[in-house]
């Protein structure tokens, strides 16, 4: 055969990243709007990445955009040539019309207090603001992330205009505070707000808290006792909530993992200082109350300053207060999760104590897993309700937790 009558199929690379992460977004289109602030050059990573989940991305751009970001560099994380210009295809209802509302959004990031401005007023004179004209009279879902100057952020025109949007159903994504700006927000939370988005957004009206971390009970000013615990776990529930489209409150301990940005965030590293915490929350109305915190069995009696090294140094401790029971009488409306790890390799034993958990009414369920199934970046967890094992789920923690949460919200009728 000839090379002419050859027929020749050539795969981007875009295409061999597809899915390689996850199929959470299999079967979307994001319509990924860039515009002229300097966070365009996170596009690249931010495209990719949504890719690696399962979903196609096609990039609309601004003159402004084009001079910050080239196209080519798009038509690279995309695999498909980025639209700057429209024309005889109408792009703009082509993508962003009534037919392709369910299966599509429109993701504006970075957005300019300009770009945000037009869509307000309802200016199309850029390929990215006709997009969004389109897409809210179609009803297809939109973020805007925007990123700008603290100063631009703050004044009060751009805040009328962020507030009046949100009115229309437009989603914002918090940017990212550093160097007195409001910077282009990190992939991953990014990530997050598409799939809330998709899954309905934030209109579930419910409220969930997530207690999280280590808790650090001081020996003198220097050393504590502690645990091991990552706060990994807690962090992907915290996730996993907040794309389900509860309004997520996070009580957080020392971790090596840093809590998302999904919702409110206060530290603590005491028991006590967590059930100060809890007792000052007292009234506030939660659906979900999850706690994988590892938190301390025993308080040491702590001594003033540091102790001198060298010798036997003998602990006296004593119980520390079980802030499981506490939950129950400050909340007694919220279906409460606790997590129970156990040593060894009976699971008969770990289902004889996670039940006791519920048969004392300390929690309505209980997740439980053997320690030696706990890994940095997976676990194998198995649910309990009162009627005995709700379901085993073993994988990466964010799937865990995913699945988890379904569970949980399915039985409780969440």
């Amino acid at each position: 055969m000839s090379v002419e009558g050859m027929v020749i199929h050539m795969v981007h690379p875009a295409e061999r990243i597809k899915g390689s992460k996850s199929n959470l977004l299999e079967g979307k289109r994001i319509i990924l709007g860039i515009t002229g602030s300097i966070g365009a050059v996170e596009c690249v990573r931010l495209a990719r990445e949504l890719i690696r989940h399962g979903a196609d991305v096609i990039a609309v751009m601004t003159e402004s955009a084009k001079e910050i970001l080239s196209p080519e560099s798009m038509f690279f994380a995309t695999g498909k040539p980025p639209i700057t210009k429209l024309g005889g295809g109408v792009e703009h209802v082509t993508f962003a019309g009534e037919e392709e509302a369910e299966k599509s959004l429109l993701l504006i990031a970075p957005a300019t207090a300009n770009t945000i401005g037009k869509i307000a007023t309802g200016i199309d004179d850029t390929p990215v603001t006709t997009f969004a004209t389109v897409a809210l009279g179609s009803g297809m879902p939109i973020l805007i992330a925007p990123a700008m100057h603290a100063a631009m952020y703050r004044n009060p025109a751009v805040v009328k205009n962020i507030e009046y949007l949100k009115e229309l159903g437009v989603e914002f994504i918090p940017p990212r505070e550093e160097e007195g700006k409001e910077k282009f927000p990190d992939v991953e939370t990014v990530f997050l707000h598409v799939l809330r988005a998709f899954r309905g957004g934030p209109g579930r009206g419910e409220a969930a808290l997530v207690i999280g971390g280590a808790s650090e009970e001081p020996i003198d000013e220097m050393r504590v006792v502690s645990n091991r615990s990552t706060g990994k776990t807690a962090s992907e529930i915290a996730k996993a909530l907040f794309v389900e489209g509860f309004e997520v409150a996070l009580l957080w301990g020392r971790t090596t993992t840093p809590p998302p940005k999904v919702g409110e965030i206060t530290g603590f590293r005491r028991v006590e200082e967590l059930i100060e915490l809890l007792e000052k929350m007292k009234g506030r109305e939660f659906h979900f109350i999850f706690m994988p915190a590892a938190l301390s069995d025993f308080i040491p009696e702590s001594r003033e300053g540091k102790i001198p090294s060298g010798g036997e140094l003998l602990l006296r401790m004593r119980s520390a207060p079980k802030v499981l029971n506490l939950l129950r009488e400050l909340f007694p409306s919220a279906h409460i999760v606790a997590f129970k790890a156990v040593g060894g390799d009976d699971r008969k034993v770990m289902e004889r104590e996670a039940l006791s958990y519920i048969k004392e009414g300390r929690a309505d369920f209980v997740a439980a897993n053997m320690l030696k199934d706990v890994k940095e970046e997976s676990t194998r967890i198995t649910l309990y309700w009162r009627d005995g094992a709700l379901g085993s789920f073993e994988g990466d923690k964010f799937r865990v937790a995913t699945a988890l949460v379904k569970a949980v919200m399915e039985k409780a009728g969440g």
